[in-house]
């Protein structure tokens, strides 16, 4: 029997993944996003960040291609159609149409809008990979966020399990 593999062994550190933070646009973010993978990295996702006093900052979570959408989507079928047209809002660039204001017309959707609550999705570095993986299935996500304890540490990405279970 091979031996188990955890997920400390293949996660990606958080300070070798592309960051953004909580108040940026998506607009930014996807800038960001288009960055790394033109840089060659394969990360389809950012770690999120939020700024504390002291430049000081607090792991909020990743944002990944499928949570832009979904916000893309889930605000784009909200538009109110007499009000913000759809040709405007892709006038305006993907971030920043995400959102609309009564008393503005429009918003840029910020990065913490749209990133999924931590809650029960991420696993720890002594984890097995299968752990993660069985995360991903059953959360729909192509990353993780990887907790040392109290603390995160890192990503694993849905290739990386692949890679280690293949």
């Amino acid at each position: 029997m091979p031996p188990v593999r955890l997920v400390q062994d293949i996660m990606i550190p958080l300070y070798d993944y592309p960051a953004i933070y909580d108040d940026d646009t998506l607009e930014e973010a996807i800038k960001k996003l288009k960055a790394s993978i033109l840089e060659g990295n394969l990360y389809r996702s950012l770690v999120v960040y939020q700024r504390k006093p002291g430049n000081i900052k607090q792991f909020m979570g990743i944002l990944s291609e499928r949570d832009i959408l979904n916000t893309i989507r889930k605000n784009v079928l909200g538009f109110d159609r007499e009000k913000f047209s759809i040709s405007k809002a892709f006038g305006l660039g993907y971030g920043c149409y995400a959102d609309t204001d009564p008393q503005n017309g429009h918003t840029c959707t910020k990065v913490g809008q749209s990133i999924r609550p931590l809650e029960q999705n991420i696993v720890y570095t002594n984890d097995a990979v299968t752990r993660a993986r069985d995360v991903m299935i059953n959360n729909s996500m192509e990353s993780v966020p990887v907790f040392n304890e109290y603390r995160a540490v890192g990503v694993i990405s849905a290739l990386d399990v692949l890679d280690a279970l293949e």
